[in-house]
């Protein structure tokens, strides 16, 4: 799956970019159970990226991609938690 999802700051620190969670992806679209844990890329980006969460949720492109049940999962796995928007 190759889309522009758009890049944007949140603060001076974080470049908010959805394509940084790239290396969940294997996690997150598994038919079967992520392994656990995810693999210590994924997690240490989903903290990277946890300011942003927010605004990913309002781009109708990464709504579906960071609001599944496997990314909630997977978040739970990496003690990244769900934002609360």
């Amino acid at each position: 799956m190759a889309l522009f999802l758009g890049e944007f700051l949140v603060t001076a620190q974080v470049r908010c970019n959805v394509m940084e969670l790239r290396s969940c992806a294997p996690a997150i679209s598994s038919p079967t159970p992520p392994p656990p844990p995810p693999i210590l890329k994924c997690c240490a980006k989903l903290k990277e990226q946890e300011p942003c969460f927010c605004d990913f949720l309002k781009n109708p492109l990464a709504k579906p991609y960071v609001n599944s049940t496997r990314a909630r999962e997977v978040l739970e796995i990496c003690r990244v938690p769900f934002p609360q928007c």
